[in-house]
């Protein structure tokens, strides 16, 4: 566990950040109102530091850093932290987990690097975020994921929950399409399922029968166009259709609701 070796002010100068950063260099539509509070009303709670030989690098506080570099502050409080470089990481997981700027990806990127890095075991994990190791999984899953399903989950245009369907896609031009379908419409996790039933629907079935579809929510269907009725104007599907050969006169009468007369 951390313990607060001492607490003192330094120059904003001399913390370095880095090693324990969750956020990416997104911008922050709330930041702006932080560093005016701390402009009004100074620093209130203090950024946890570690001393290293390099100086003193930031473990958690990276958004009340960020303001204070915004407000302009030439020097802040610290509190000084020692422990091991896993109770470190730990440290900075548990403060940004509930925050509602750090985006799904960014969260998945520090378990995996956590996990992988030696700093905790899966079951810490799932101890400090209080969740299944099935959770734990799907979050390191997600650094598997193709990189274009990963920006638009990071960005927030498409849910993790429908990003896992999205990433087992494998063609990349359909895939890519399907994305800006999803960025532009928004795509829940049925109809992402939906879309990748219908990709596999063109596999050879040898290879779709070597990869089901988990279903948590139940089987879903894929979508299938519709076409309009000329006589009731309901919609079917194009294979539940009869072909018929008309003029352009007579499809224009019949679209109109008129009676084709015989010539």
């Amino acid at each position: 566990m951390l313990t607060v070796k001492e607490s003192r002010t330094v120059s904003l100068a001399e913390i370095l950040v880095g090693d324990y950063e969750v956020r990416t260099a997104e911008a922050d539509p709330d930041l702006e109102s932080l560093a005016a509070s701390i402009r009004r009303d100074g620093l209130l709670m203090p950024l946890g530091v570690v001393q290293t030989e390099g100086g003193l690098r930031l473990v958690h506080g990276h958004r009340r850093y960020s303001a204070c570099v915004m407000a302009r502050l030439s020097r802040v409080r610290v509190e000084i932290l020692e422990g091991s470089a896993g109770e470190m990481q730990r440290a900075s997981i548990v403060e940004n987990y509930h925050r509602k700027d750090v985006t799904p990806m960014e969260r998945a990127a520090q378990i995996a690097d956590a996990v992988a890095s030696g700093a905790m075991t899966l079951e810490e994990v799932c101890e400090v975020f209080d969740r299944s190791m099935e959770w734990v999984g799907e979050q390191m899953a997600m650094m598997e994921w193709p990189a274009d399903v990963q920006e638009l989950v990071h960005r927030r245009l498409v849910a993790p929950v429908a990003g896992r369907y999205l990433a087992r896609i494998e063609d990349d031009a359909y895939r890519e399409f399907l994305l800006r379908q999803a960025a532009e419409s928004g795509c829940t996790e049925r109809v992402a399922q939906a879309w990748l039933l219908g990709w596999r629907s063109m596999m050879p079935v040898e290879q779709v029968a070597q990869e089901p579809v988990a279903s948590p929510t139940g089987p879903a269907r894929p979508v299938v166009p519709r076409s309009v009725c000329l006589g009731c104007k309901e919609g079917y599907a194009p294979d539940g259709l009869a072909m018929v050969w008309l003029c352009p006169g007579c499809l224009t009468a019949l679209q109109g609701g008129a009676v084709v007369q015989r010539r």
